[in-house]
C-alpha cells in the first residue's frame, strides 16, 4: 500500500457546534458555515432547545442568517422532564437528526 503524505477533507463536518442564538449566532455562523458542509448544533442555548418546535425555530435561524451551502444538523436537549414523545415528535419533524 502507498504511503500517503496529505490528506485534504473538501467537505468536512463539525460535530459538536456551539453558534448561540440572536445577534451572537449571526455574527458566528458564517464562520462555521466557510470551514463545515453541516454542523451537529448543541441545543444549550438560552433558552434551551427543548422540543421539535424549538429546534424548527432555531434551525430557520439559522439558515436565514446564511447565504446558503451549510447544513445544520438539529438536536434538542435531553433532560429529566424529556419524555419518549418529545424525541420522537421531535425526530419527526426531519429537522432534528439522530436515531
Amino acid at each position: 500500500m502507498p504511503h500517503v503524505e496529505t490528506f485534504t477533507m473538501t467537505e468536512p463536518d463539525d460535530m459538536h457546534c456551539h453558534l448561540r442564538r440572536d445577534d451572537v449566532m449571526r455574527s458566528v455562523a458564517h464562520f462555521t458555515a466557510r470551514q463545515f458542509a453541516r454542523a451537529v448544533i448543541m441545543p444549550n442555548t438560552i433558552p434551551p432547545i427543548l422540543t421539535a418546535d424549538d429546534a424548527t425555530r432555531y434551525f430557520g435561524e439559522i439558515i436565514g442568517s446564511l447565504s446558503g451551502g451549510f447544513e445544520p444538523l438539529m438536536t434538542i436537549q435531553i433532560n429529566e422532564l424529556t419524555t419518549p414523545a418529545i424525541i420522537i415528535k421531535a425526530k419527526k419533524t426531519g429537522v432534528v437528526e439522530g436515531k
